[in-house]
């Protein structure tokens, strides 16, 4: 008598093939036990696709090879039930920095593209510079922030300079300071600062957002609390929502830079 060891015997491998498929079952079964009904949704889509492919599959190999995938499979299935780990919340794409003391500031560098074909078309198609600075609410002085570049104060931030729509009193959105050609004349950098009215009597909020690209760096952005000066890069992973644009005619961006 000659025995088949991979289980392909008339006589045993029907009931290996139905112990594969009987075992996938359970293991879909297990996946589907979530403790909300939001969570069941959820693992019945993926336990449906997994399950269903695991059969195609299976139904092309050997018995024991089936068996051995299905029982993997279930292994898998019961791991994922009974091991809990923690998953880590993402970073926030949007944040904010409240400035509520005269004595503290946001200060973002931006290093513009002296040589870069954008910077370079733009400038020679006599593009406009302009500051944006993304804040909450509708500031009016005397309840404002005032922004400088270079040292120099250059503007109080008011309703007339917002950019975009603001559906609620207290949304987030950019005000468009515009700024002199003659500012970029051997500047090598911006450094920008934002600081809350001397007049102010309400605490102010600066967006931050996630960091991509910045032309200074991952350190350009940093906050003076009124002792020291903080990264928001170290804390938050990010960046405030300062930036530079160079506009032309009609509302043309030739680029963004921050």
């Amino acid at each position: 008598m000659v025995i088949d060891l991979l289980g392909n015997s008339l006589d045993r491998k029907p009931r290996v093939i139905m112990m594969a498929r009987g075992i996938t079952l359970a293991a879909i079964a297990i996946q589907l036990v979530a403790p909300t009904f939001e969570a069941f949704v959820f693992r019945l889509t993926f336990a449906t696709i997994y399950g269903i492919g695991a059969l195609v599959i299976a139904g092309r190999s050997a018995p024991f090879v089936q068996l051995a995938g299905a029982s993997t499979y279930l292994i898998a299935s019961i791991a994922k039930n009974v091991i809990d780990l923690p998953v880590a919340e993402p970073p926030s794409t949007l944040w904010g920095q409240i400035i509520d003391d005269t004595r503290q500031e946001v200060a973002h560098r931006i290093i513009p593209p002296y040589g870069s074909r954008q910077w370079q078309l733009g400038w020679a198609s006599d593009g406009k510079p302009f500051i944006y600075v993304c804040a909450r609410g509708r500031l009016e002085p005397p309840e404002t922030l005032v922004v400088m570049v270079n040292g120099s104060a250059i503007s109080e931030l008011n309703t007339s300079q917002m950019f975009g729509p603001r559906p609620q009193l207290e949304s987030v959105g950019f005000y468009r300071i515009p700024v002199l050609r003659d500012l970029f004349n051997g500047s090598p950098a911006l450094d920008i600062q934002v600081r809350r009215d001397v007049r102010a009597t309400l605490p102010m909020e600066i967006c931050g957002t996630i960091t991509a690209r910045p032309t200074a760096g991952f350190e350009s952005s940093r906050f003076f609390d009124g002792t020291s000066w903080i990264s928001p890069w170290t804390t938050r992973q990010g960046r405030f929502q300062i930036e530079l644009r160079l506009e032309g005619p009609g509302g043309h961006v030739f680029g963004a830079w921050y």
